[in-house]
């Protein structure tokens, strides 16, 4: 359909052949080709335009349909050159010109720009609108700076606005993201107030910031209701984070056979409930399942998980091969690792910590320093807890003067500010350690005070 008009568009722009297309009619293809995402298209019907100079010259929409198509590909400086020829040829821009900018400038990140842009509009005029205000406060909740999005609200309702549903969520989600519960909370009572509703990302927000926390799950399970009573049925993100929040290890301190059985009911009824589960939902029952003394079931969800398209990934394999690890079966983890190779999938330094820590548990220290040589082969840095898991490993093996080797080597590629001794044991012998990594330190904190 498109391709038609922009075919009959370009035929009627021949000089010979009146009459000419009107702008009406440019504007309506530009705005169906941005539509349909054919952005490139857009750009080049403005330039033929332009080059025929007995068409109908462009007006404030073609430029602002224009201006978007330049911002959805990334070409700031193409649509800011734009901006610019609007006043050139004697139009104005528009609050819609000005938006797009500064959707722009949010896309880039160039925070500066953007609210450069919104003070313009304020001096200058056309004033900002709601649409404006949540553009950028969905940015900066986006980027972890809800502070901002809250300074913008309170600027809204300054302005005459009323801040909208929306800005409102997107606060509300962005603290949740940022772990600031009790902002998130405060916020939530004061949306119940102004009779606001959230919206199933924020009640979701809300139920997965309090499933992350200690001693929480009731006010998520209360929230889970609430979302039901007012009509919003749980998404899959939604079943995940109470999955989790039973699944956590604060939650499995409590009762640990209690929160998997109620992990799995939840499972249940999220698939009765027409919910398809996701990686993240089978990886987190899985681990919660392992975490559980379950490993078996977890061992049967993981080969479900897989048949059914999912688990492919070095997340999952991490889970089930950590759940092995605890258990003391590392012959378990070393097959999940083969398996991982065999598919192509790359080991993680996660995965060679815990198996590096199941070969320290059950004694097999020559094993976990073969495992840390082979990190090198992947292109797997080690980190503190590599060092840490082989150097008590050796130590409680008496490999005291190895593991003296392994702590220069941890200081010489500056992990010594990660390292963290047990002391317990043979104490002399460790205090060795503890004394070469203060000295390591200590020389840190001097070459930070020189260069500071």
């Amino acid at each position: 359909m498109v391709d038609s008009a922009l075919s009959l568009l370009h035929r009627s722009m021949d000089p010979i052949r009146p009459p000419q297309p009107s702008i009406r009619s440019f504007n309506l293809v530009l705005s169906s080709l941005n539509k349909s995402k054919n952005f490139e298209s857009t750009i080049s019907l403005y330039h033929s335009m332009t080059i025929h100079r007995s068409i109908v010259p462009p007006d404030i929409v073609t430029f602002n349909t224009v201006i978007n198509a330049f911002c959805e590909l990334r070409r700031i400086d193409a649509a800011l050159q734009l901006f610019d020829e609007i006043r050139f040829r004697n139009l104005e821009p528009t609050r819609v010109t000005f938006n797009t900018l500064i959707k722009c400038y949010c896309k880039e990140g160039r925070a500066s720009e953007a609210l450069e842009t919104l003070q313009r509009m304020r001096r200058r005029g056309p004033a900002p609108d709601d649409r404006t205000y949540s553009i950028l406060i969905a940015f900066f909740c986006g980027s972890l700076q809800s502070e901002s999005g809250l300074r913008l609200l309170r600027e809204m309702s300054v302005e005459g606005l009323e801040p909208t549903e929306t800005a409102h969520n997107c606060i509300l989600a962005g603290l949740c993201k940022e772990g600031r519960v009790r902002s998130a909370e405060m916020l939530y009572l004061r949306m119940s107030k102004l009779g606001i509703r959230p919206n199933v990302v924020t009640y979701t927000a809300l139920i997965d910031v309090f499933c992350c926390g200690r001693s929480r799950f009731g006010q998520a399970r209360r929230l889970l209701i609430e979302m039901r009573e007012n009509g919003f049925d749980p998404n899959v993100v939604t079943y995940t984070a109470l999955i989790h929040g039973l699944c956590n290890g604060s939650a499995l301190e409590e009762a640990l056979e209690l929160k998997v059985e109620a992990a799995l009911e939840l499972f249940n009824a999220m698939t009765q409930n027409g919910v398809c589960p996701n990686e993240v939902t089978y990886t987190t029952l899985v681990d919660g399942l392992c975490k559980g003394g379950r490993l078996d079931d977890g061992v049967r969800l993981f080969h479900v998980m897989e048949e059914r398209g999912f688990g492919g990934n070095v997340v999952a394999y991490n889970v089930l091969i950590c759940g092995f690890c605890n258990s003391g079966g590392i012959g378990g983890a070393l097959n999940l690792l083969g398996e991982l190779m065999k598919k192509g999938v790359k080991p993680d330094v996660f995965t060679f910590n815990t198996l590096i820590g199941g070969f320290c548990k059950v004694g097999m220290i020559e094993s976990a320093m073969a495992m840390f040589r082979g990190m090198a082969w992947w292109d797997v840095r080690p980190c503190g807890i590599t060092y840490r898991s082989l150097v008590h490993g050796l130590y409680n093996a008496g490999e005291i003067e190895q593991a003296m080797d392994l702590v220069e080597e941890m200081i010489n590629k500056g992990q010594a500010s990660d390292f963290v001794v047990d002391r317990t044991g043979r104490i002399e012998d460790m205090d060795r350690l503890v004394v070469r990594v203060s000295e390591s330190w200590m020389e840190e904190k001097e070459e930070d005070d020189k260069l500071g």
